[in-house]
C-alpha cells in the first residue's frame, strides 16, 4: 500500500493520508424526473467542491455552456482542455481548485511528479 504510506507521498499530498480506506459511504436518494445526471464520486471531489459546485460542473457540460462565475472551479483561460464530457469538466475543477489551494496553477499541478 503506497496509498496509505507518507514515505512514498509528495509533501503536497502527504496531508491526504490514507489516499484510500476500505470503508465507503453511501447514500440513497430517489431519482427524479427532472435530474439529469447521476454523478458517483470518490470523497476527494467533495473535498474541494461543492455539491452545488459539481452539479453546476456537469450541467455545464451536458449543456455545452460555458463557465459565467470563475468559482464553479473549471479551467477558464489557463490550462484549458477542451472539455468533452460531465467527468472531465468535474475533474478539471477539481485540479484547479486544488491547484488554487496549494497556490500553484493548474499546470503546476498536473506537471508534478506521481507519487509512488
Amino acid at each position: 500500500g503506497y496509498l496509505k504510506e507518507s514515505q512514498y507521498s509528495m509533501p503536497a499530498f502527504s496531508s491526504y493520508l490514507p489516499y484510500i480506506t476500505s470503508k465507503p459511504k453511501v447514500r440513497f436518494n430517489d431519482i427524479e424526473p427532472s435530474d439529469e445526471c447521476i454523478l458517483i464520486a470518490s470523497d476527494g471531489i467533495w473535498e474541494h467542491l461543492s455539491n452545488q459546485e459539481v452539479a453546476l460542473a456537469a450541467h455545464q457540460a451536458l449543456n455545452g455552456e460555458e463557465e459565467s462565475d470563475d468559482k464553479t472551479g473549471g479551467q477558464g483561460a489557463e490550462g484549458s482542455e477542451g472539455v468533452e464530457n460531465p467527468a472531465q469538466k468535474v475533474i478539471s475543477s477539481v485540479i484547479k481548485r486544488a491547484a488554487e489551494k496549494l497556490s500553484m496553477t493548474a499546470a503546476e499541478l498536473r506537471g508534478l511528479r506521481q507519487g509512488g
